[in-house]
């Protein structure tokens, strides 16, 4: 038999003896800790192979944290060594973390690991390798990380000299835990260090503990804040513990002061935030492990780190800047115009007619809006594409349809009193252009920047809000299902019309019998009461309610935001592709939140 051939079928029987058989493990290990083999030598333990009576791990974990030390039968050993064939034909291993005990790396310990992208090795000297310790592949394409301080010694090392790329530690936690580029620079200290481990195609930085009573490792970073910023982060625990106080526990600070401290709940991944201030601040993730119980130690995890600065919180008329607007800033701004002096005075907010120049007229805007309540309509750029919000007066009027329409289906029925409170809402239907410049695409059927946007679902819209909030430091929303039918109607300035604005469905909406079977630009109908365009026809508009068709018999009166369960979600005014009876104000549908339409869209409210 040809040798080499016999050398792996050795190789793999012993592996497979090991795996499948205590007692034949024993001839080649001595003990198991944590389902891996290992086998003692003159100056520690050597990892030999992975059980848990089925080999099946071996083939499909996809990364392996080797401890510095284990114990059994009251003995503590370190673990120095990878032995023969440790890991061979582990196809799925991604990742390795070796411990900065170890000192020998046998003939073929990870030949055949084909998938491996990370090996991370904490020996300060280079380990003893040999050349089949991997395979060449893996030292053309894996990326090896090793301390800080040693990337020298493992560049010129036997061997280890043959990887391409040899990074240090602190490259690879940032490598794992920076968004989108970013720049923060990583450090872990104690002992074992927090460790990159990978899942997939995507690394994180997880707390290295298995089993070392007392012991205490930090992940920890400085940044430095020049405005106001929000630090957000993914965080994971899982384990034997459950409680923040007991077990083993991570403690997240910020300069030295507790922000959160957890136990090892169980749980999936949750994203954390918090708020910098400008300066330099310490950030630190330490894990503490008890003294007594639970000796395979809890897990925890960071990931995606990022620092954004806050978004600026404009608020109109607030000229002195003190987060309320009141009669002090009509002095303010009359003080100004005055004495020419603007230290103390923020002068964006003090454009309160937003004409782009602060003077005698804003004080006049400013005292009307204290009087009114209301402010003129508000203008929003977002990358070059401007929008407008139209102020409506709250107010009561009859929302629905009585017997008097014959149009009029069940679910609109009966009239009932609402009462509203103040709002803005869109000038047109979200445009094309303005979601493209939120969220960089356009998935519209009748693609033009000057249309509005559409084949676009209710879920997917609340992403876009999001990201749209994100950008303007607003609050934008899609409008209650009573604040649609009353800016529809025309607010307080309403004239009982059927449609959006007229009687003549054809002077305000495009409907099925004059859009020639497309979208059309917005505002190119006329508006109504209000000023607003399109509310009849066009494309059909998602409010934020659940639908039920008999809502209507036990709404409440006040600012009503529809039933608190339901799948269904309202959309309103009709569309281009609809007979006349949708078009109508009191008109009522309804569709599943993931449901794209041609014929879907929406309108802001805020």
């Amino acid at each position: 038999m040809n040798k080499q051939l016999l050398f792996r079928t050795i190789a793999f029987v012993v592996a497979l003896s090991c795996a499948f058989s205590a007692s034949a493990a024993n001839d080649l290990c001595d003990f198991t800790v944590d389902g891996i083999f290992y086998k003692i030598k003159s100056d520690g333990v050597y990892v030999y192979f992975e059980d848990d009576t089925s080999w099946d791990p071996c083939y499909t974990n996809e990364s392996y944290n080797i401890p510095s030390a284990v114990t059994y039968n009251n003995e503590t050993y370190l673990v120095t060594g990878v032995g023969n064939t440790a890991f061979w034909g582990c196809v799925n291993v991604k990742s390795i973390s070796l411990p900065s005990t170890i000192n020998t790396i046998e003939t073929d310990a990870f030949h055949g690991c084909s998938s491996l992208q990370v090996i991370i090795c904490n020996a300060i000297t280079p380990p003893s390798l040999k050349p089949s310790s991997f395979d060449n592949t893996t030292y053309n394409t894996a990326t090896l990380y090793v301390p800080d301080n040693a990337v020298s010694a493992y560049k010129a090392a036997a061997n280890w000299m043959s990887f391409s790329n040899i990074k240090s530690m602190s490259e690879c936690l940032s490598d794992a835990l920076n968004v989108d580029g970013g720049n923060i620079s990583f450090f872990s200290t104690g002992d074992p260090f927090w460790t990159v481990m990978v899942d997939g195609d995507n690394m994180y930085a997880q707390s290295g503990n298995k089993g070392i009573a007392n012991s205490f490792s930090m992940l920890y970073t400085g940044v430095e804040v020049l405005n106001t910023s929000i630090l957000s982060f993914d965080f994971k625990a899982w384990g034997e513990g459950g409680s923040t106080n007991i077990f083993d526990k991570c403690i997240f600070t910020v300069d030295g002061e507790e922000i959160f401290r957890y136990g090892a709940l169980k749980n999936d991944w949750e994203t954390y935030t918090v708020e910098l201030t400008a300066g330099t601040h310490s950030v630190a993730w330490s894990y503490v492990k008890d003294g007594s119980v639970n000796p395979v130690g809890d897990f925890f995890a960071v990931d995606n780190v990022s620092l954004v600065e806050k978004p600026v919180q404009v608020m109109r008329g607030d000229v002195n800047d003190d987060g309320n607007v009141s009669i002090s800033d009509v002095t303010a701004l009359i003080d100004y115009l005055l004495s020419g002096n603007a230290s103390d005075l923020n002068m964006t907010n003090a454009d309160t007619n937003q004409d782009g120049n602060v003077n005698i007229s804003d004080v006049t805007t400013l005292i009307d809006y204290l009087l009114s309540g209301m402010w003129p309509a508000e203008s929003f750029t977002v990358n070059g594409v401007t929008f407008k919000m139209i102020p409506v007066e709250g107010g009561s009027f009859y929302m629905g349809a009585d017997d008097s329409d014959p149009l009029a289906s069940s679910n609109e029925k009966p009239a009932h009193k609402v009462t509203l409170s103040s709002f803005s809402i869109g000038e047109t239907e979200v445009t094309q252009a303005l979601w493209y410049a939120v969220m960089g695409l356009n998935p519209s059927y009748f693609p033009s920047f000057d249309y509005p946007v559409e084949a676009v679902s209710w879920e997917q819209c609340q992403e876009f809000i999001a990201q749209l909030n994100q950008v303007t430091g607003k609050t934008f929303r899609l409008p209650t299902e009573a604040e649609w039918e009353f800016a529809a109607r025309g607010g307080k300035n309403s004239t009982g019309y059927r449609f959006a604005g007229s009687n003549n469905i054809g002077t305000v909406a495009w409907y099925s019998s004059n859009s020639d079977g497309t979208t059309h630009p917005v505002a190119t109908k006329a508006p109504n009461e209000l000023g607003l365009y399109d509310m009849s026809g066009n494309v059909f508009e998602y409010c934020a309610d659940r639908y039920s068709a008999d809502y209507y018999s036990n709404s409440p009166e006040m600012n009503p935001t529809g039933p608190e369960e339901g799948t269904f979600r309202v959309i309103r005014g009709g569309s281009w592709m609809d007979p006349i009876d949708a078009s109508r104000v009191t008109s009522r549908y309804s569709t599943t939140p993931t449901y794209r339409s041609k014929c879907y869209g929406l309108r802001l409210a805020m």
